[in-house]
């Protein structure tokens, strides 16, 4: 288990849509009326750990349920990751296309004249 930090916590928030207003409807960036802390969160170790310490039917299904999502996050990590890899490579592509048809836009490169008396 581990405390998020500030820049965590506001990308969680903005994941989930959470408005910053408080109770009168202004913003606010103190946090009054609302979490004055980071909250705590589990590693995908931690909740396996926890869930061999809570022996109720409803922790163990709360469990799966729990590590059912973190292999669902490292599938899209991986899918996301097979993703940009392709979009990379393409990019490469892309880049070498343009590159030519620059050089062939541009204007063609004249000899220089030698310096000097014949």
């Amino acid at each position: 288990m581990f405390q998020l930090t500030d820049e965590e916590w506001e990308v969680l928030l903005f994941q989930f849509g959470t408005s910053k207003l408080d109770s009168l409807g202004n913003t606010s960036t103190d946090r009054h009326g609302g979490r004055r802390t980071n909250p705590y969160v589990f590693t995908e170790h931690g909740i396996l750990m926890l869930a061999n310490v809570l022996n109720s039917k409803r922790a163990i299904n709360v469990s799966i349920d729990i590590i059912r999502a973190f292999n669902h996050l490292r599938q899209l990590v991986t899918e996301n990751e097979d993703i940009r890899k392709r979009l990379d490579n393409h990019d490469r592509k892309i880049n070498v296309i343009l590159n030519t048809i620059n050089q062939m836009l541009a204007p063609p490169k004249l000899p220089k004249k030698p310096v000097g008396f014949r």
